[in-house]
């Protein structure tokens, strides 16, 4: 009995790691769960947005319309945020020591949107795209809140990018346009 029930505890904390990078997912009081998700880079210009996916097996709820609000920050000090991440898989804004890192953005956009539940027998879901009209430069997260649940994710705007090579004891790294595929060079 006690093998069975440390086995259990093991395969529920197992899951919870290895599956909790990819969706970082809230349970509201009503019922109802939700995550988003971006795409991790943008090319300036290109349209920035976040997916905003929420879900539900309940008979209970009776709500068909919820409010989310999405806030955007800017990373001001992109090294002491990414630094302090407590995992290279999802962004986090509690850092490794416990702190705040919301602390090293500044919040650049909010935006309040009411989205309304499909229904399909006894499973509610939304799905919606939501545009976040960001164009300058740079590291961001976004937070989605409904009621004092939230959920994280970030993206970066950049038209630079790095090939990397890997060796024993040595990296080796080569800054591109990400468009063009040419080097940069030392004037840019």
């Amino acid at each position: 009995m006690k093998k069975k029930t440390i086995t259990q505890i093991l395969f529920t904390v197992l899951f919870l790691v290895f599956f909790s990078e990819n969706l970082i997912s809230q349970n509201v009081s009503s019922g109802i769960s939700y995550y988003i998700n971006s795409n991790n880079l943008y090319y300036p210009g290109e349209k920035v947005s976040v997916y905003l996916y929420a879900y539900s097996y309940s008979d209970k709820i009776k709500e068909t319309k919820y409010n989310f609000e999405i806030s955007v920050f800017k990373i001001k000090d992109v090294e002491g945020f990414y630094s302090n991440q407590t995992s290279r898989g999802n962004i986090n804004v509690i850092g490794k020591d416990s702190s705040n890192l919301l602390y090293y953005t500044d919040e650049v956009k909010t935006i309040n949107k009411t989205l309304k539940v499909n229904k399909e027998y006894s499973y509610l879901y939304l799905n919606e795209n939501i545009p976040l009209n960001i164009n300058e430069s740079g590291a961001y997260v976004v937070r989605a809140s409904l009621g004092q649940y939230v959920a994280y994710c970030g993206f970066i705007i950049s038209r630079y990018g790095i090939i990397t090579e890997v060796g024993n004891n040595s990296v080796l790294l080569y800054a591109v346009d990400r468009k063009t595929g040419m080097p940069l060079t030392m004037q840019n």
